[in-house]
């Protein structure tokens, strides 16, 4: 589930881009689970990124893409190209039995990173680090969570309060300008003209049998 909000939890990466460029991205909240080591440092991370047909076949190859999305790039017709592919970004410490001794390449690198796509669960990229490449913040914590908290949960009680009231005062001036009826039995299928300048017609037979507001005394100032 990727679908957790980490307020108070922000995560930072850079990355080596094409011709050797540095990438710096944010990732944002929501997108993002973590984990952390026994000294509670964050060193697990999971990311879900879309990312369009396009952008897939640039970034990893036509030959590494799932077919789905080999297919989609070979239409080539102005509209496949920009179709939306999740990505599944895995970056976590490996362990010394995922690593070949002597071996120095990518794959025994000593953090792993992982690139996969999400929906066909194809392996784009089993590359690494040497060391990690992001950082992740946490305002507060509590317990053995890993996630942070933010300065706005304290003054998350008040901005409910306000919300409501808010919603009340809305609800006041609706009702104000648009106020509730009480109609006459005698005049049951007939509906007051509540427009600016509506005309309402009644019996002056029964002055009484007028409709009539009524629950409209609050005041919204």
């Amino acid at each position: 589930n990727m679908d957790r909000t980490c307020f108070g939890t922000s995560a930072f990466i850079v990355e080596e881009g094409k011709d050797e460029n540095l990438v710096f991205e944010v990732w944002n909240v929501g997108t993002f689970r973590i984990a952390q080591n026994a000294d509670r440092k964050v060193d697990t991370i999971l990311v879900k990124k879309e990312m369009t047909i396009r952008q897939l076949v640039d970034k990893y190859g036509l030959e590494n893409v799932s077919q789905k999305s080999r297919e989609a790039y070979l239409q080539n017709d102005g509209k496949s190209l920009d179709t939306i592919v999740d990505v599944l970004f895995e970056i976590s410490p490996r362990t010394d039995e995922e690593r070949l001794k002597g071996k120095k390449d990518a794959q025994n690198k000593p953090i792993a990173s992982m690139h996969i796509e999400y929906q066909a669960g194809k392996l784009l990229l089993n590359s690494g680090y040497d060391e990690q490449p992001f950082f992740c913040t946490r305002y507060l914590r509590f317990a053995a969570d890993a996630y942070g908290w933010s300065p706005s949960w304290h003054a998350l009680p008040d901005a409910r309060q306000l919300n409501l009231i808010q919603r009340q005062s809305d609800s006041i001036i609706g009702i104000m300008l648009n106020p509730r009826i009480l109609m006459p039995e005698s005049l049951a299928g007939r509906q007051p003209d509540l427009r600016e300048g509506g005309i309402t017609y009644w019996d002056e037979a029964m002055p009484n049998a007028v409709p009539k507001e009524w629950g409209t005394i609050a005041n919204p100032e």
